[in-house]
């Protein structure tokens, strides 16, 4: 499971000049993932993560993560929504990953503070109850 992030990556377009930075990049979330699977995440957590990461990094062209800042988060989350007609409640979902992965480069000293705790919780798409018919009540009861 903790090749997923190099075959993601290998998928993409890359520049030779990038290599570096790339492996960085995989190293870290490698990391990041054993990191995930020790602590119990199941495997369709993980790779639900890594597309996340993934579709971060391919938007920011290859930028280093432990570069990455809460403007940029921001933007890509605002685009993202705009393009695949996501909802709020997937956009949260999105934010919490970059929240744990974020919090997780800060924990391990690879960046000195999370850009994620600059971006607040997104409200989250709600639906209005309905009420209940008598035979519904009478079969709750």
């Amino acid at each position: 499971m903790l090749y997923i992030v190099i075959l993601i990556l290998m998928e993409s377009d890359i520049h030779k000049d990038e290599l570096m930075c790339i492996d960085d990049n995989i190293r870290i979330i490698n990391e990041f993932f054993a990191n995930l699977k020790i602590a119990g995440r199941s495997d369709k957590t993980i790779k639900k993560y890594g597309l996340d990461i993934k579709n971060l990094i391919d938007f920011l062209n290859n930028k280093p993560v432990t570069e990455i800042t809460a403007n940029e988060i921001k933007y890509y989350l605002a685009w993202y929504q705009q393009n695949r007609s996501i909802s709020n409640t997937t956009l949260e979902g999105m934010r919490l990953t970059f929240c744990s992965f974020f919090n997780w480069l800060e924990s391990e000293d690879y960046i000195l503070k999370s850009p994620v705790r600059k971006i607040k919780p997104i409200k989250k798409d709600t639906q209005p109850e309905r009420e209940l018919y008598a035979n519904e009540i009478e079969q709750l009861k």
